[in-house]
């Protein structure tokens, strides 16, 4: 528990450094703007492609690992169409439970596996992620659609699926991998210097994102959406691990 404790401090102090940094004005909420973006659209794919590209996986093995990583989403999905029942939330509010309840933060998940995991394990967290994340926006983005337009058209969706970048930057790692080109020595030492400000960069954007007066606004919808996520999901996810 100290070991998790110890890895898990330096996460939260760069959460508190980012919201810090808001809050006093040090840097201005366009440059955060710019910083989100810069880390979304250009240095995750980064890290994603040089990390899948290199990595040694067994996807035979890994059979049961990506349909795990299939299977929480459409089980946090149930869960987020109970607690609407349960507390009648209304469409377009509902947009943002079902993202609270089925999405998860990259950024900390990745950082977490570094910290608290053998760099072993950093490719099946790829591989995760991989799985996850275009399954989890396909979902969102037809709950939205449903819920927030009330029509979903499939020309819109999979236009926003193929402008997703880190959605674009899994295929190509993935596509690196199985076919066996991989990268050039050059391009990836620069995709691994490019890949390594994700995490910091990501985390104090995070940070300074947190706006803590919504959460007394919507603190009902915060709780549900809290126990599902933070308490219901990891016992489901670890009871899958163990199977």
């Amino acid at each position: 528990m100290l070991i998790v404790m110890m890895a898990v401090m330096p996460i939260f102090i760069l959460l508190l450094l980012g919201y810090i940094a808001n809050g006093s004005g040090f840097i201005s909420l366009s440059t955060w703007a710019q910083i989100e973006k810069a880390t979304y659209f250009v240095l995750f794919p980064c890290l994603l492609v040089q990390q899948l590209a290199n990595a040694a996986i067994d996807w035979a093995s890994a059979l049961l690992l990506i349909l795990a990583a299939l299977f929480i989403p459409v089980v946090a999905s149930i869960l987020a169409f109970g607690w609407q029942r349960l507390v009648a939330v209304s469409g377009a509010s509902f947009t943002s439970v079902y993202q609270g309840s089925i999405r998860f933060n990259t950024y900390i998940g990745l950082a977490l596996t570094l910290a608290v995991l053998p760099k072993a394990a950093l490719p099946l967290a790829a591989i995760v992620m991989a799985m996850m994340i275009p399954w989890i926006n396909i979902l969102c983005l037809i709950v939205f659609a449903r819920y927030a337009h009330g029509q979903m058209q499939s020309k819109t969706l999979f236009k926003q699926m193929a402008r997703n970048p880190l959605i674009v930057g899994r295929v190509v790692g993935i596509f690196l991998n199985i076919s066996g080109w991989g990268l050039p020595a050059v391009l990836n030492e620069v995709l691994k210097h490019l890949g390594s400000m994700t995490l910091p960069l990501g985390l104090l954007s995070v940070g300074a994102g947190l706006k803590w007066r919504s959460v007394a606004a919507h603190s009902v919808n915060v709780m549900g959406v809290s126990v599902i996520k933070l308490v219901l999901l990891p016992l489901l996810m670890a009871g899958v691990v163990m199977l």
